[in-house]
């Protein structure tokens, strides 16, 4: 999971970095159009080493846009809780405190929305849109 995080960060926002701390692992369950699916994602707090914020070097065309956002920023633009409480975790650690969330959480989210609002930006660390509160809403 460490090595796929850090090719998986690099590809989708252009920047290489180098694991700091496993955060957490949120596991859940959502519905897809035709099927129910199980997803593990695992969290780390990576520091970025180089490049520079693009996701035109996604292969996948999964990103639709980057941008750096200060972590005490983060709660007010993630639609979970659980995703609250791994920047949480971050922000513990970057202050040099120790982390209270450690572990796998399960989630209970069982349907999921997925909207594509376009690419407003160039994808080149311009202030991406807010993200969702509605606890079934991934945009």
């Amino acid at each position: 999971a460490p090595q796929a995080a850090v090719r998986e960060i690099s590809e989708e926002t252009g920047i290489p970095g180098q694991i700091l701390a496993l955060l957490g692992v949120i596991d859940y369950w959502f519905t897809g159009d035709d099927r129910r699916v199980h997803k593990v994602v695992h969290h780390f707090l990576l520091r970025a080493t180089g490049g520079y914020l693009t996701v035109e070097g996604d292969p996948d065309g999964e990103a639709e846009d980057v941008a750096w956002i200060p972590v005490a920023d983060l709660p007010d633009r993630l639609a979970y809780p659980n995703e609250r409480r791994i920047a949480a975790v971050a922000q513990s650690v970057l202050e040099g405190r120790p982390a209270r969330f450690h572990g796998v959480v399960e989630s209970r989210v069982t349907r999921t929305i997925v909207r594509s609002p376009g690419r407003p930006h160039d994808g080149r660390g311009g202030q991406a849109p807010p993200a969702p509160r509605s606890s079934t809403d991934h945009s």
